[in-house]
C-alpha cells in the first residue's frame, strides 16, 4: 500500500485549495474531515470524488460502507500529512472531497415549506439552522447573497449532515430572490422584531416561506416589504433577541405544527 508523504504531490495540492472559499466556489467540490461527518454525508447520498485517509484508519474501518463502494477512489496518504492538511487540531485520519449537488430554482420553490435566509453570517448559526429545518418538515433553503459560505467546515460540523437532506440553492441576488417570490402563489412569514404579531397566534397557510435574517441586523428591507406577515416571539424575560438559529427553530417548529 503506497502512501503519498509529500505536501508537494499533486493531489495534496489540490485537496489543500480546497480549503478555499473561493477555490471551493471555482471548482463545485468541498471537503469533510471525520469520520462521522464524511459516513453521514455517505448514507445521506453524497458524491464523492476523493477519499484521503491514513493507512491504520482503513484498517479499523474497512468495513464501513463509504470505503467498501468507493474503493477507487481512496488515496492513502501518511497521518502526518492529514495532520499538516486537516482543519482540525487533532484530525481522525480521513478526508473526503465532495461534488456540490445542484439543484434548480423551480425545483426549491415548488415545495410547500421554503426557508430563507438572508446574510446569516456565524457559521455555527448557519449550520444548526439548516439541521433544524431537516427536522422540522422544511423542505427547501434559499440562501440569500452575503451569507457565510455553506461549504465552510464549521457550517459542515454544525449541520450534521442535514445539508445532503434537502434541495439548497445559495448566493441568491436580492433582485433575484425577490422576482422568485413574487412569481409563487403562497404567504411569505418574515421574523421581525419590530412587529406586534406573535408567532404563536397565528395560524400558518401553506405554500409559504419563512425568512430569517442576520443575527445582527435582521431582514433586509427588501425582504420585509414583500412579506404577507411579519411574526415575532414573545420575550418573557429581559433579554432583547434570542439568537439566529434558537429563534429559526421555535419559528419551523410551531409552523409546522401550525399549517394549513
Amino acid at each position: 500500500m503506497n502512501e503519498i508523504k509529500s505536501l508537494k504531490n499533486s493531489r495534496v495540492k489540490e485537496l489543500r485549495k480546497l480549503y478555499r472559499k473561493k477555490y471551493r466556489q471555482k471548482k463545485d467540490r468541498f471537503i469533510l474531515e471525520g469520520l462521522r461527518l464524511i459516513r453521514g454525508a455517505y448514507q445521506a447520498g453524497a458524491d464523492f470524488e476523493n477519499i484521503f485517509l491514513g493507512s491504520q484508519f482503513y484498517k479499523s474501518n474497512k468495513k464501513e460502507s463509504f470505503l467498501i463502494n468507493n474503493e477507487n477512489k481512496l488515496i492513502f496518504v501518511t497521518e502526518e500529512l492529514i495532520k499538516e492538511v486537516a482543519d482540525t487540531e487533532n484530525p481522525q485520519s480521513v478526508i473526503a472531497v465532495v461534488k456540490q449537488s445542484k439543484f434548480k430554482q423551480d425545483e426549491v420553490i415548488a415545495k410547500d415549506y421554503i426557508l430563507i435566509l438572508d446574510q446569516i453570517q456565524d457559521p455555527g448559526n448557519m449550520g444548526t439552522i439548516i439541521r433544524t429545518a431537516v427536522a422540522a418538515g422544511f423542505q427547501s433553503i434559499i440562501i440569500a447573497k452575503g451569507s457565510v459560505d455553506i461549504f465552510n467546515l464549521k457550517v459542515l460540523r454544525a449541520s450534521m449532515g442535514a445539508l445532503f437532506c434537502l434541495p439548497i440553492i445559495k448566493d441568491i441576488k436580492t433582485d433575484e430572490l425577490t422576482r422568485l417570490l413574487g412569481e409563487k402563489d403562497q404567504t411569505i412569514y418574515a421574523a421581525d422584531l419590530e412587529t406586534d404579531s406573535y408567532y404563536n397566534d397565528l395560524k400558518y397557510k401553506k405554500p409559504l416561506s419563512l425568512i430569517i435574517g442576520n443575527e445582527a441586523h435582521g431582514i433586509r428591507r427588501k425582504f420585509l416589504d414583500i412579506a404577507d406577515q411579519r411574526v415575532k416571539i414573545q420575550l418573557r424575560g429581559n433579554i432583547e433577541s434570542l439568537n439566529a438559529g434558537v429563534a429559526a427553530g421555535v419559528l419551523m417548529f410551531k409552523i409546522l405544527e401550525n399549517s394549513q
